[in-house]
């Protein structure tokens, strides 16, 4: 019986020793980018952080601070089975001027077909374990326009439309094992439309807004193998995930000063973003 058993359990050890002594190669590389993709899109589109109103044209403005936090979850090429997890912070400034005041049809009615220009500014701090295999924290660039349908009245919602397109400079992730060095540069962007409804009471704004992320992911990666006897390989990988975007938050108005909180599930994965700005 004892040597039934052990000849039952050589399969399942083999198979574990092969799992825990994979090597770093070009498949372990790619699986990693196939992960990372969605996730990394969500933390660099961002939350939204602003109500459904428009600024009103010219020259009313707003400039602020903000971060917006997401789970990145990949797979680590490194450790077979086990995933890189990690709640990113991504800090940014951000703004918008009033370009065009829309028409006001009625005394009740305002801010149709008006227009602002929206700009962000940032860096994604990685943390965590994609600290360990980072080079570099990437800058984040963006800019969009936003198209008022309604202005916020006595008697109707403020609704507008937006549209947002936001780069990272290059991300840049460096494995080693024994084996092998693989390096692998990326290059991501996401172009954001999204709807937003608010409606002012006093002090406090609550918004909602539904949105599609179209994400844009473009790679480079090389494995370099200790052993002369085996051939380095390369390649490039270009994905093109999109996700659906549903949040809400409140604005607390002080005269000048605008501070949002905002939360939402994004792909599936949740976030939250919080800002302040001044504005007139």
């Amino acid at each position: 019986m004892r040597l039934i058993c052990a000849v039952c359990l050589l399969p399942f050890l083999f198979l574990a020793g092969s799992t825990f002594s994979q090597e770093l190669d070009s498949a372990e590389v790619k699986i990693f980018l196939n992960t990372l993709v969605e996730t990394a899109g969500q933390a660099v589109s961002g939350g939204v952080l602003w109500s459904a109103n428009t600024h009103g044209g010219l020259p009313h403005f707003s400039v602020g601070l903000g971060t917006n936090v997401v789970s990145i979850k990949a797979y680590n090429p490194v450790m077979p089975g086990d995933s890189l997890i990690a709640a990113v912070p991504t800090a940014f400034a951000y703004g918008a001027v009033g370009i065009l005041p829309g028409l006001k049809p009625n005394p009740v009615v305002g801010g149709i077909g008006s227009v602002d220009l929206l700009w962000r500014f940032g860096y994604v701090p990685l943390v965590g374990e994609y600290k360990r295999y980072s080079e570099w924290s990437p800058a984040i660039f963006g800019g969009g326009v936003k198209v008022g349908l309604f202005r916020n009245s006595i008697l109707a919602p403020a609704i507008s439309m937006s549209m947002t397109y936001t780069k990272t400079s290059k991300l840049r992730f460096v494995f080693s094992d024994p084996q092998a060095d693989a390096v692998a540069s990326i290059g991501l962007s996401t172009l954001s439309i999204h709807g937003d409804i608010s409606k002012n009471l006093l002090l406090i704004t609550p918004y909602a807004g539904l949105g599609w992320d179209q994400h844009y992911f473009d790679a480079e990666w090389e494995v370099d193998f200790t052993d002369p006897g085996e051939q380095d390989v390369s390649g490039e990988l270009k994905l093109r995930p999109s996700s659906l975007r549903l949040y809400g938050g409140l604005e607390l108005s002080l005269a000048v000063i605008h501070v949002n909180a905002e939360g939402g599930m994004t792909g599936g994965n949740m976030f939250f973003a919080a800002a302040a700005r001044i504005g007139i």
